[in-house]
């Protein structure tokens, strides 16, 4: 079973983390439905992204690793084998109970059973008393997925058919998807698979007793209600990230499979024309990001999940700036049931100021080297929907924005307006254009 979110990574002595502690709580203390991870390489962004998938996947933890993750309005302790810590480390927020008792603990099962039987957290993890309300999903997005290459046919469609999807209806999908353009087949078999249960549903919903006294137009729009197609639902999708280069998905020339041995056929277009363009033809970031996307999509479509859990490793790979304004907006609309509600905890990993932006401070772990060569994980300063430049300045604590080339000329700049305000009246007009000349390239404030 599956926590219903998970709200602190304890690493007393993981990898180049030492006594840190990564704390996933909002501003109220509860878990974040969203994360971000921002740091600069090595720090452990994708390193933490991968143990949690680990731990998601198998239900296991690495020796020396704990994590605090709620579930059922309850906080569970859950420590790998031979985890040790100081009392110091633990989160004793609103514990009444004696500090120096747990200071005279000798073990952290000695510890967390303390302060479990406070009532503040809980040690063994007991799934008899779980009770879901819906599927348990977790998918991961790596950075670098698995060696391999997109399984596209050629004519630019990726390879399924009929005879492999049937087999899902003899299954349920599985809790665990790995999202990655070499698992593009994996994506298209559960399009085809939505597409040809939605049919089975429609004629089963069709021959009940109860429908049998209704028109077909009352049939249709009952069962449309509730079955909204899903071709529809992936162009509505798609065409967002397809109309600025003039492109659509052609649902109206899909062609379902009927044989055991036929594959979908639903093919990108150019809007004016409807000339067709093959999937290898788009450019790869608009093509993985399209199968990244709709992958997750189709996970999500016209399913209760509770609770899910989606790893996101750079989301902003291969793809324009213009893409990652509203790139987590896209990611959540997905996310959320028809209440406009979610299960999902999000977590991504970034070296995007853009995509950064897009979280609350408190949603931002800001991983950072310490002297000693070890990592650190903070919180976020720059608000929501900061300048990107100053999101850099604050969280990624770069403080020079410009290449070396644009500081010589910044230095340059500032030289010659010092100049011209101790030089001559005839030597101040070469200075002035020669500064003028600077201030255009740069866009630095025009000399006086």
């Amino acid at each position: 079973m599956l926590p219903t979110k998970i709200r602190k990574l304890y690493l007393p002595n993981f990898q180049q983390f030492r006594g840190c502690i990564v704390d996933l709580t909002d501003k109220d203390g509860r878990a974040a439905d969203r994360i971000c991870l921002i740091g600069r390489n090595g720090t452990g962004k994708s390193t933490l992204l991968r143990l949690l998938d680990a731990f998601l996947r198998n239900n296991e933890l690495p020796a020396g690793i704990g994590l605090e993750v709620e579930r059922d309005g309850r906080r569970i302790f859950l420590p790998g084998p031979g985890t040790t810590f100081q009392t110091s480390s633990l989160d004793f927020t609103g514990v009444q109970i004696d500090h120096q008792a747990l200071l005279a603990c000798d073990s952290i099962d000695a510890i967390m059973r303390r302060l479990s039987s406070a009532g503040a957290v809980e040690y063994l993890w007991d799934d008899s008393e779980h009770h879901s309300s819906g599927e348990e999903l977790v998918a991961y997005c790596p950075a670098d997925p698995a060696r391999g290459t997109p399984s596209i046919d050629g004519d630019g469609h990726p390879r399924t058919n009929l005879n492999a999807v049937l087999k899902l209806f003899a299954t349920r999908l599985p809790f665990y998807h790995e999202i990655s353009d070499v698992r593009v087949a994996d994506m298209w078999k559960i399009l085809v698979f939505l597409v040809k249960k939605r049919e089975s549903d429609r004629q089963s919903f069709e021959t009940r007793p109860e429908s049998l006294q209704k028109t077909k137009a009352q049939l249709i729009a009952e069962f449309d209600a509730t079955n909204p197609p899903v071709l529809e639902g992936l162009g509505a999708l798609w065409n967002r990230i397809l109309e600025p280069a003039g492109l659509e998905l052609d649902i109206e020339g899909a062609k379902l499979p009927v044989q055991l041995t036929d594959n979908l056929e639903a093919y990108i277009r150019l809007r004016g024309s409807k000339q067709r363009i093959p999937y290898s033809a788009l450019s790869t970031g608009i093509r993985n990001f399209l199968f990244r996307i709709g992958h997750l999509f189709l996970l999500y479509f016209n399913r209760k999940i509770d609770p899910g859990f989606v790893l996101i490793d750079e989301p902003e790979n291969s793809l324009f700036p213009d893409f990652l304004f509203d790139l987590m907006n896209v990611y959540e609309e997905i996310l959320r049931d028809r209440s406009g509600r979610t299960s999902t905890q999000l977590i991504v990993a970034t070296h995007s100021p853009i995509v950064a932006a897009q979280f609350e401070p408190d949603e931002r772990i800001v991983l950072e080297w310490t002297a000693d060569a070890t990592v650190t994980a903070g919180k976020g300063t720059a608000p929501k929907g900061d300048d990107p430049n100053d999101l850099l300045r604050k969280d990624f604590h770069l403080g020079e924005l410009m290449g070396p080339e644009g500081v010589r000329n910044w230095q340059q700049y500032l030289d010659l307006r010092r100049r011209i305000r101790h030089t001559t009246e005839a030597e101040k007009p070469a200075l002035v254009a020669q500064a003028l000349e600077i201030a255009e390239r740069y866009g630095f404030e025009p000399p006086k």
